[in-house]
């Protein structure tokens, strides 16, 4: 995973982790469930390359990296 990738999901994690630490009683079972919460915008922009393209498979890494650290935090 690229550089800017890994920093993207390691403050993602410390958000989601911080985001369920104050709201226990939210059952979160996937990134997606988290835009009915708080705005992803700031995750989203860091998808976008220098031509303004959405990076699709890179996106991909992301959300599969966030929804087994999700998944963790429910056992």
């Amino acid at each position: 995973m690229k550089k800017h990738l890994i920093i993207l999901v390691k403050k993602a994690k410390k958000d989601i982790k911080e985001f369920k630490e104050n709201n226990p009683n939210i059952k979160i079972n996937s990134f997606y469930e988290l835009h009915d919460y708080f705005d992803a915008n700031d995750y989203v922009k860091s998808l976008i390359n220098e031509k303004g393209e959405f990076m699709v498979d890179e996106a991909n890494l992301v959300l599969k990296e966030l929804n087994n650290f999700i998944k963790q935090l429910n056992k």
